[in-house]
């Protein structure tokens, strides 16, 4: 025969928690969270702390304000993978159950293109950013900016000694030029920037190391051991023969 047991009011509170730790760390692993912060220059239509479900697609809009333009979205997941620029506005990213991904918009105040008249309206102008570049640099240099409706400017990359140009990479939306082809990766330099206006591109130089060089001088070759032997022999043949004559 058993005895029935009665459980303490204790043990009862000890196996609820290690219940509802099961299930929370289950729930953990099947959502994902998302923190998006605040930032200076602009908001977002998503706001705070919320969860998805993994493997749910996540779409944020930021919208600038106050004389400050939109640059980039900061992604960075807990899982140690590694922080996202992402640039596109709005943003759709894919979580992952179990990690925490910290958004932060950044907003900045763009500069006016120079030897131009400033920008007086963000909403009617072209936010140009230009991104630094191994082996050279750009006129006007990096940086983000603000270019008036109905004008444009040309855009010079400057190679480094050592280094040549070789075409711009050109990013945004919408992608047509007016009226001219679209091409994202042309070799003018300088390049005629004149985009549609109210929107953001992005621009960047590509440098190559020069290839060739000066020749190197001509070496003389190397003289093997059986050339150096004839030398030494016919050099003491001279001599002999010299030493003969004299006697």
């Amino acid at each position: 025969m058993f005895k029935k047991q009665k459980l303490s009011a204790f043990t009862l509170c000890v196996l609820l928690a290690l219940l509802a730790t099961g299930i929370v760390s289950v729930n953990a692993q099947n959502t994902a969270t998302v923190m998006v912060q605040t930032a200076t220059g602009g908001t977002t239509d998503v706001t705070g702390t919320t969860t998805y479900p993994d493997g749910s697609s996540v779409t944020i809009t930021a919208t600038s304000e106050g004389g400050f333009a939109f640059q980039n979205f900061v992604v960075s997941p807990s899982d140690g993978s590694g922080d996202m620029l992402l640039y596109d506005n709005p943003v759709t990213f894919t979580v992952k159950g179990g990690v925490t991904y910290t958004v932060v918009p950044v907003f900045v105040a763009p500069l006016p293109i120079p030897s131009q008249p400033p920008a007086t309206d963000l909403k009617t102008a072209a936010i140009i950013i230009i991104f630094p570049s191994a082996g050279g640099t750009t006129i006007p240099a990096p940086g983000t900016y603000a270019l008036a409706n109905a004008s444009a400017f040309n855009l010079t990359a400057m190679p480094n000694d050592g280094w040549q140009f070789a075409y711009w990479t050109i990013s945004g939306n919408p992608a047509p030029h007016g009226t001219e082809p679209i091409n994202w990766t042309p070799s003018d330099n300088p390049y005629n920037v004149n985009h549609g206006y109210g929107d953001t591109y992005r621009y960047q130089a590509v440098f190559t190391p020069v290839s060739g060089g000066p020749s190197p001088s001509p070496t003389i070759p190397e003289l093997s051991a059986v050339v150096l032997v004839a030398i030494l022999l016919a050099v003491l043949l001279v001599v002999l023969v010299a030493r003969k004559r004299r006697h």
